[in-house]
């Protein structure tokens, strides 16, 4: 396992512990705190589409990862090497 799969793995184990420790919906509360003990293991999946999809903020990321790669994209078709076109 590589360094940023440790962190992101613990990352996502702690966001969803830290849902199951704050949140008061008891079906949430169970899920957060199981799959948070198998993201901090490695299996990320439950807690990022059971838990954490939920929150708005990890939608935003989403959508604005999604437009700057676009927009490299984009430059990447129509930029030209050398400083550009005069």
């Amino acid at each position: 396992i590589y360094p940023g799969q440790l962190a992101s793995n613990v990352a996502q184990g702690a966001a969803a512990l830290a849902v199951s420790i704050k949140t008061k919906n008891i079906e949430l509360k169970q899920l957060a705190s199981a799959t948070g003990i198998t993201a901090v293991c490695g299996i990320t999946e439950p807690v990022l589409f059971g838990v954490t999809l939920f929150v708005i903020p990890l939608v935003i990321k989403i959508v604005t990862l999604l437009f700057k790669i676009l927009i490299k994209i984009v430059k990447w078709l129509f930029g030209s090497s050398k400083g550009g076109r005069r």
